[in-house]
């Protein structure tokens, strides 16, 4: 049946996504990323509010902070309107009131709050309670960060260059550079978490609607239930074979890419 069919092309995505969750299950039991601030801007408004970086933030409104998008999508959806910040400064515990700017009061290269912020601080691990939890909700904001990452760019939070693929090559530069801070702190946690990255993206990517992928493949078994008859296998055939040269095309064009204009400067 079709139900069937597109359960074991599915098979091999969901298959990468479970392995991602148990990786991020692992990962976060070992360590865990704090949302910290990296910089803060003379004058804003969390400079005025006392705001200091190394500040760590956790929460904001009493809503959990994990990822720096969330922080920032929140801000920018209570721009004008007072948020209060709760943040960790080495153990002490603060709260901070700040009210993000609008666009007119925002000088060019500033954010509402005027603060720059980090993910490469590395904190203690979850119970495995925890972190299975925790493993759910980073699944899911992989997911979302895909889904979304279009229009991130739009609004201009995320920089093009930022946002390009990575072949093999980069892989190895970014895996490379990861291991070497994690030899560096001793804590194994960022390799971990970017292995479950990679999984995520993996399965994610085969489930595109493009020929030679699962997800095309899936595609066309969704256009024989609309039309109710079998694409022309030859015809499917044909498509499935010119998307695999495309691909092939493009992991040659990015691999390229990722030798002569490396994602890690001076790689």
């Amino acid at each position: 049946t079709k139900r069937v069919r597109i359960a074991v092309l599915a098979a091999g995505s969901l298959t990468n996504l479970a392995a991602g969750f148990l990786i991020f299950v692992f990962a976060f039991h070992i360590g865990s990323t704090l949302v910290a601030v990296a910089n803060v801007v003379e004058g804003t408004p969390a400079a005025l509010a006392g705001m200091k970086a190394g500040d760590v933030i956790v929460a904001a409104d009493g809503i959990s902070v994990n990822y720096i998008p969330d922080l920032q999508d929140y801000v920018h959806t209570h721009i004008g309107k007072p948020i209060t910040l709760k943040a960790l400064r080495g153990d002490q515990p603060l709260q901070f009131t700040v009210t993000p700017r609008t666009l007119d009061q925002t000088p060019e290269g500033q954010g509402p709050l005027g603060i720059e912020l980090s993910r490469e601080i590395l904190g203690p691990g979850y119970s495995w309670p925890g972190a299975f939890v925790r493993a759910g909700e980073e699944v899911v904001y992989q997911i979302r960060q895909i889904i979304l990452l279009p229009t991130r760019i739009f609004r201009g939070q995320v920089r093009v260059e930022d946002a390009r693929p990575i072949g093999p090559v980069g892989l190895y530069q970014v895996t490379g550079l990861v291991v070497d801070i994690a030899r560096q702190t001793n804590r194994w946690f960022p390799v971990a978490q970017l292995a479950g990255v990679v999984s995520v993206a993996v399965a994610l990517t085969n489930l595109l609607p493009l020929p030679a992928l699962d997800g095309g493949r899936i595609f066309f078994v969704l256009i024989e239930a609309l039309r109710g008859r079998r694409v022309d296998p030859e015809r499917e055939g044909m498509v499935h074979i010119v998307g695999m040269a495309l691909l092939l095309v493009l992991m040659a064009l990015i691999t390229y890419q990722d030798i002569f204009n490396s994602i890690i400067p001076g790689k």
